[in-house]
């Protein structure tokens, strides 16, 4: 984060050197990016050819109640469930 701060007390949209990005569909990157090869990589099976189910993945949808800052919070809450 400093060195972010230092370089703007540093410079201005003036003395700012910039790069033209030439964003693309679908993507806009907002980085410049190398698109060599992509037609080889376009051409390879998509994740949605190899797997035929999709999903979130592991999801917990109780994080406010399973985290928590000290051993003790999370035992309080335990104790909740099990009704001590």
């Amino acid at each position: 984060m400093d060195e972010k701060f230092d370089f703007l007390s540093r410079h201005n949209t003036d003395s700012t050197e910039w790069t033209e990005l030439r964003p693309d569909e679908p993507h806009y990157f907002f980085v410049k990016k190398d698109f060599a090869g992509r037609d080889k990589y376009d051409s390879f099976l998509s994740v949605s050819d190899v797997f035929d189910v999709f999903s979130m993945g592991v999801t917990t949808a109780r994080d406010n109640f399973v985290v928590g800052f000290t051993k003790n919070e999370i035992v309080n809450r335990l104790r909740l469930i099990k009704g001590n």
